[in-house]
């Protein structure tokens, strides 16, 4: 178009193509938060139900004092993604160790509920 001498044509099918690709970057930035946070709500309330199975069956009571810890911290800030709950520990723990412990809680009320069957 900028060599036939369409030179604002030109400009504005660019413009049209800028503001197009911006559009699409904003929704795949918006769609892979909105399934970040999908994801972390769905863990959040499996681990808060898995603690308080355990709690309802009396199991807690058994546990070492840093599933308990973990426990309770989980449901003291039921909110907190697993970085920003690692570290309100003293010391703090890695992401890593924090999610193992909380998987440890999911998988010993997992066994729980299988007992009771």
């Amino acid at each position: 178009l900028a060599t036939i001498g369409a030179q604002s044509t030109c400009l504005e099918v660019m413009s049209n193509k800028v503001v197009k690709d911006i559009r699409n970057k904003i929704n795949r930035i918006t769609n892979c938060e909105t399934a970040n946070i999908a994801k972390s709500t769905k863990a959040s309330s499996e681990h808060i139900n898995a603690i308080n199975q355990l709690i309802e069956s009396g199991k807690m009571e058994f546990l070492s004092d840093d599933l308990k810890a973990v426990a309770d911290m989980k449901l003291e800030n039921p909110e907190l993604s697993l970085a920003e709950l690692a570290t309100l520990f003293d010391p703090p723990l890695t992401k890593s160790s924090l999610n193992r412990r909380l998987k440890k809680l999911c998988d010993l009320a997992k066994t729980e509920e299988n007992n009771e069957q």
